[in-house]
């Protein structure tokens, strides 16, 4: 809802409402620090109650520090799978001060406190005080943005480097400025350097400029994003390789099987529409922060899977209606803006992505323009209600509705908030007692003890571990050889085998995860032709317990060495 002028001869009794409605939003005006103070301290509170000081489960987060580490160590850009941009910025930290995985983490929390002074800073003038202030607690309080507010994943970076990137392309079109386009530039390649969905922005910016009839801000645009991309096709040109190997993946029909082959044209449009599906049903909605289940979220091509996934969808095609009627009928408008990038992000990640990768996280960047896009939603339906067509215009049905909307929002996110905290506050309490594997489960806490026990027992210079999340292992152990078994790409023992030997693979971190086979599986036809090969030195737990087992290639039929040829 922007800033707008009240409109006249409207009966008494809505003039009564009106003015209480006026008379809060002129409060948040007026006490608009005050209230930007507060959300800070809550979302600081908030976020050191959920900050979680171990690395994450899922390695993504960890594969980022990796990356800075080899930044500082050795100079290796993180050039190939991901955008580079978050581990450079990471790496500054582990050049000052070393690899501390809580600064590492904190730095993060930064950037989410600075998510919520840039929201105030951005959307200043250009939202109603009272919209602006519900948006930024929100923001504040989503369960969301403080599950990741501790990690290092690049989301919350790029989130509010996304923030100012709206902020100076609307800037350039609101004051016709080159100097603006030109900012609006560099930040559009920062935003995609830390995550390639950055390059969504870049796609609205074009469109916005060309629609304007802008040619000289759209030329300096183009111009300088083209500059700035330059270094990575230099790169690609020099080195005869992709820059971002990510394209080539999510090309596959199967990342963790690329023996299914490339995806086809019809298998891209089920993709889309399965990942739509899912967004609506769950990812959306849980983005906002409403409890929905997580069943749903594998609930792929099914609208309306189960009945609580009607209240998700529901709340989606409001968040759509936001988006979709400003670009219809006011397309020059911030909201018309900010709609089609939201719309346009969504069917991007929704080509780009398999089913597999669907999670709300996914959507992160984009929660505060959920936020708006739910607001402008029931706006559009309250103007219905009254049968007001303007889009500047808010009816007393339409503020009712966005009042209602951002209680329940509010009371929503607030409960989702405190489960998180009661959740992780015992945890956080005891790892910072010295108990490190609080809050892991019995088959991670055996994995980490054994890749400790690895560390303490096999030399660094002359060891190769197979094994599953060996992002989890190398920050645990140390810098090992080390060969990460992601996927099944091959079934046949003596092929698997003679790939262990080129990599000089002398050990198996023989894990017994609960949430994944991928390892036993992969090993099982060696183990089952030739047993014989692994000779197991160390068993960690006896619950879900976790076994290093020396690889004894002397025992194959022909060897003529032994496993001691590979160290």
């Amino acid at each position: 809802m922007s800033k707008h002028q009240p409109s006249k001869n409207i009966p008494e009794q809505q003039k009564t409402t009106r003015s209480s409605y006026d008379r809060l939003n002129r409060w948040f005006e007026k006490n608009e620090t005050r209230w930007l103070l507060m959300v800070l301290a809550l979302g600081l509170i908030a976020g050191i109650l959920s900050f979680d000081i171990k690395p994450s489960v899922d390695g993504d987060d960890t594969s980022y520090v990796l990356s800075a580490m080899r930044i500082v160590h050795t100079g290796q850009l993180p050039v190939g799978f991901r955008t580079p941009g978050y581990p450079i910025v990471l790496a500054l930290f582990v050049w000052l001060f070393g690899t501390n995985l809580i600064i590492l983490k904190a730095t993060s929390l930064l950037s989410f406190l600075g998510i919520l002074v840039s929201l105030f800073y951005v959307f200043r003038k250009r939202l109603q005080p009272i919209v602006l202030s519900s948006l930024m607690l929100l923001v504040a309080i989503n369960p969301l943005m403080l599950k990741y507010s501790h990690q290092t994943f690049s989301e919350i970076l790029f989130t509010l480097v996304l923030i100012w990137t709206v902020h100076f392309l609307l800037l350039a079109g609101e004051k016709e400025s080159l100097r603006f386009a030109l900012i609006a530039a560099v930040m559009t390649m920062a935003s995609f350097y830390i995550r390639i969905a950055g390059a969504t922005i870049a796609g609205v910016a074009v469109l916005f400029f060309a629609y304007r009839k802008e040619w000289k801000q759209l030329g300096i645009y183009v111009l300088f994003c083209a500059a700035l991309y330059s270094p990575m096709k230099i790169y690609e040109w020099s080195s005869g390789s992709a820059a971002f190997g990510q394209a080539s993946v999510l090309m596959l029909k199967n990342p963790y099987n690329t023996s299914e082959g490339m995806e086809t044209l019809s298998g891209f449009f089920d993709r889309f529409i399965n990942n739509i599906f899912n967004h609506a049903n769950y990812q959306i909605p849980t983005a906002l922060g409403l409890p929905m289940s997580p069943e749903l979220g594998f609930a792929n091509g099914q609208l309306f899977p189960s009945a609580p996934a009607f209240f998700g969808v529901l709340l989606s095609v409001i968040v759509i209606i936001g988006c979709v009627v400003p670009v219809m009928r006011k397309p020059k408008s911030m909201q018309s803006w900010i709609g089609f990038f939201v719309l346009t992000y969504i069917a991007f990640i929704s080509v780009a992505l398999q089913n597999i990768y669907a999670t709300p996280r996914m959507l992160l960047p984009i929660i505060p323009f959920l936020i708006l896009g739910l607001f402008e939603g029931f706006r559009v339906l309250g103007n219905r209600w009254a049968r007001m067509k303007e889009t500047g215009a808010v009816s007393l049905h339409a503020k009712r509705l966005v009042v209602i909307a951002a209680l329940g929002l509010t009371a929503a996110n607030l409960f989702g908030t405190k489960e998180s905290i009661d959740e992780n506050y015992p945890v956080l309490k005891a790892n910072l007692s010295g108990n490190t594997f609080a809050g892991f489960t019995e088959d991670w806490t055996n994995y980490l003890r054994a890749s400790l026990w690895i560390k303490s027992q096999l030399p660094i210079q002359s060891t190769g571990i197979v094994c599953r999340k060996p992002e989890l292992f190398l920050l645990t152990a140390g810098n090992y050889n080390v060969y990460g078994t992601y996927k099944i790409d091959q079934t046949d023992p003596d092929t698997i085998i003679a790939h262990w030997k080129s990599l000089k693979m002398t050990h198996l971190l023989y894990d017994n995860f609960q949430w994944s086979s991928t390892l036993r599986r992969y090993v099982q036809p060696v183990a089952q032709k030739y047993p014989q090969l692994f000779e197991m030195i160390h068993q960690e737990g006896s619950a879900y317990p976790c076994y290093v087992f020396s690889l004894n290639y002397s025992v194959l039929p022909g060897a003529a060495g032994s496993r001691k040829d590979f160290r």
